[in-house]
């Protein structure tokens, strides 16, 4: 499926706050290795948000980092706090719909492979922990395919 609107990659250089005429998002990946390989969080929205799978997602509040701003959509989406790793994906796109236009920048953080519970936000009606295929087939934008596509292209790189 296409975005309705328009999305293009931007460059990272600029940090968020000084796209001045985009309001600042993320997009953040929550991934664990098992014993079956990487598995990534999927939070399926309540049908009053389309009803779709996606990984956190959520608005920067004013003078947020872009990083501080997806550590507390986590917090605030799954109750996840604590992380073993986290990858600056160095990716933005920005993109337009009805709300406006955006400028999303993109990470992944890794938890134990012991997590398994999530307490999802009232955003939220469910979620789910795939392996890559699963959750491909599973997320609606097109730019949500190509996030995780590169984050899982850099853990099965070592990065």
């Amino acid at each position: 499926m296409v975005r309705k609107g328009s999305w293009v990659q931007v460059p990272v250089s600029a940090p968020l706050k000084s796209w001045i005429i985009m309001r600042d998002k993320i997009e953040a990946y929550i991934f664990k290795k098992t014993m079956r390989g990487y598995e990534f969080l999927l939070l399926k929205r309540n049908n009053e948000h389309d009803g779709i799978w996606q990984p956190v997602t959520g608005k920067a509040e004013k003078g947020e980092e872009a990083i501080e701003t997806a550590k507390r959509e986590i917090e605030e989406e799954t109750g996840l706090k604590d992380f073993i790793k986290i990858i600056d994906l160095e990716y933005c796109f920005q993109f337009k719909n009805k709300h406006g236009e955006f400028k999303e920048a993109c990470f992944g953080f890794g938890v134990s492979p012991q997590t398994e519970e999530i307490k999802i936000s009232y955003e939220h009606q469910n979620y789910c922990w795939v392996n890559f295929e699963t959750a491909y087939e599973l997320l609606y934008w097109d730019s949500n395919k190509e996030v995780l596509k590169l984050l899982n292209n850099k853990l099965t790189q070592g990065i």
